[in-house]
């Protein structure tokens, strides 16, 4: 074999050898790439829940916050004891006609469905506290706000303890056209005794509770006609019918009651 020959085909062997090795290192680069493309893919894919942050303060009550207030049930932060006795809503507002916001008390745990308009079928033990934001004066029916345990209703109006959902008196507090700090206690009576009180209502402020008083309060009940069971669970909520139209800036629940 002449030399002339010989180089010509190690030129050859070499541009080959050459080609394959760029090749596998663009193939390498290329799949390197596509793994950014790929993760993000998969995570843009990935189902996800909203859920409630949890912040322990240093009185032991706890803070839920949710970051983008939308429809749903999702889980009030329970403080270390495990059983909430006081619920405090921040900053809430109702604003647009025909929505709910409820707090919920003794249901199942993982509960999901948001509540309905202006109701919520309770079942023995379970409790309910609900803002309506309504329109009108007589149908559809003005915004008011009600609490029931199980079959057993008490309406926070002017027309005072009626046992329908849809009254005619109006609402002791407004949460429609305003921002409010709304709480009340829950005990584990039986039944349960339920009183709430309305920052700038009678001298009550939620966030101080040495006012906080029976006299302060815009309500109480402790007679609910054929409920008489204790609260089913400790497991708490909170429901919004809406995507849209319902703020608040956060829930604070205690494993103190404010009234013995």
């Amino acid at each position: 074999m002449s030399i002339p020959f010989l180089k010509q085909k190690l030129s050859i062997s070499l541009v080959l050898l050459l080609s394959i090795s760029l090749f596998a290192q663009c193939k390498k680069e290329k799949e390197e790439d596509n793994t950014g493309v790929l993760a993000l893919l998969a995570l843009a894919n990935t189902s996800s829940t909203l859920t409630t942050t949890c912040a322990t303060n240093a009185d032991g009550t706890v803070d839920s916050t949710l970051s983008t207030p939308t429809k749903g049930s999702f889980s009030i932060c329970k403080p270390a004891s495990d059983t909430i006795k006081h619920y405090r809503v921040e900053g809430l507002k109702v604003s647009v006609s025909h929505l709910a916001f409820t707090i919920y008390a003794g249901f199942p745990a993982n509960y999901t469905t948001a509540p309905t308009q202006t109701s919520t079928a309770l079942t023995s033990g379970q409790f309910a506290f609900n803002f309506y934001s309504g329109s009108g004066t007589t149908f559809p029916v003005p915004g008011f706000s009600y609490a029931s345990f199980g079959t057993s209703t008490k309406n926070l109006t002017n027309n005072g303890n009626t046992t329908t959902a849809t009254p005619a008196g109006t609402n002791l507090y407004d949460f429609i056209t305003a921002t409010v700090d709304v709480c009340f206690d829950l005990t584990s009576a039986s039944p349960p005794r339920f009183t709430v009180w309305v920052t700038g209502q009678n001298g009550a402020v939620c966030k101080t509770k040495t006012n906080l008083t029976l006299g302060t309060a815009v309500g109480t009940e402790s007679s609910w006609g054929s409920s008489t069971s204790a609260l089913a669970t400790q497991n708490s909520y909170f429901g919004i019918s809406s995507a849209t139209g319902v703020t608040f800036t956060k829930i604070v629940s205690s494993p103190d009651s404010v009234l013995p």
